[in-house]
């Protein structure tokens, strides 16, 4: 399976594409996901940013059209740029001007298959389906998990790993599009560098590829650990998101009163 052109067709679903672009930036005004785009995305974005490494991608509401249009254009050259500062402050900017901020800035990643499995690990690991995984939640495994069994977007598979007799570890993937899953990992501090979240990750995989599915990976830009397992466990660059939400929302609230 060519897992880039899997996450390409689902890039088209997510925003209404017939076909993938050929210019280096294009733009469009934003139109909501449907029920084909990727389960965690709902309502309409204002402004969303994916690149590929060539080519850049722009939905954006009409009131920041040409902004964001501009902003690209400044960084042709090396288009990598918008993700970068201090040209993100400068978005941020005007993002606020209509109660919204950059709110994620990800880091993609698919497998290749040719890499995966060269990682031996001697950990006990164990596989949980469905209802299982929910003995997991309230554990402390939060960045492994969604929380739910149930809904649109839910936990499919988990892997534990247990040492004297305490799960120390958990990789779980999500159903986050038709032919894509997301897996996510957590390990407990005091055992973390050992190789287990690694152990964790490519066995998780192997799962997830029984059932002809396509693994991806995802974590904040900045996150070196977590990119370094990512490509421990036979991960590569796949794509780079960003998008902005309302100031409003409950979780940047949160944040702002924390850094105030």
């Amino acid at each position: 399976m060519d897992y880039l052109k899997v996450a390409k067709e689902q890039f088209l679903k997510d925003y209404s594409l017939k076909e993938f672009p050929h210019e280096e930036i294009y733009i469009q005004k934003a139109v909501p996901f449907s029920d084909e785009s990727m389960n965690y995305l709902n309502g309409t974005p204002f402004l969303n940013f994916v690149y590929f490494g060539k080519q850049l991608f722009i939905s954006a509401d009409p009131r920041i059209y040409d902004f964001a249009y501009k902003y690209a254009g400044h960084c042709k050259n090396e288009l990598f740029r918008v993700f970068d500062a201090p040209n993100i402050f400068h978005l941020n900017n005007e993002l606020e001007k209509y109660g919204y901020t950059v709110a994620h800035l990800a880091q993609y990643f698919l497998l290749d298959t040719n890499e995966i499995g060269k990682v031996d690990s001697s950990y006990p690991l164990e596989l949980l389906c469905k209802e299982q995984i929910e003995s997991l939640y309230g554990l402390g495994f939060d960045m492994a998990l969604c929380g739910t069994t149930k809904g649109r977007r839910h936990d499919v598979l988990a892997i534990v790993c247990r040492i004297d007799n305490q799960i120390v570890g958990v990789a779980g993937c999500s159903n986050d599009g038709k032919d894509m899953w997301q897996i996510g990992v957590d390990v407990l501090s005091q055992y973390q560098r050992r190789g287990i979240g690694t152990a964790l990750v490519v066995r998780l995989s192997k799962e997830i590829l029984k059932l002809e599915k396509c693994p991806f990976y995802c974590c904040a830009w900045s996150n070196l650990a977590s990119k370094r397992l990512a490509r421990k466990a036979g991960f590569v660059d796949g794509w780079v998101e960003l998008s902005a939400k309302p100031i409003e929302e409950d979780w940047i609230k949160k944040i702002r009163m924390l850094e105030g």
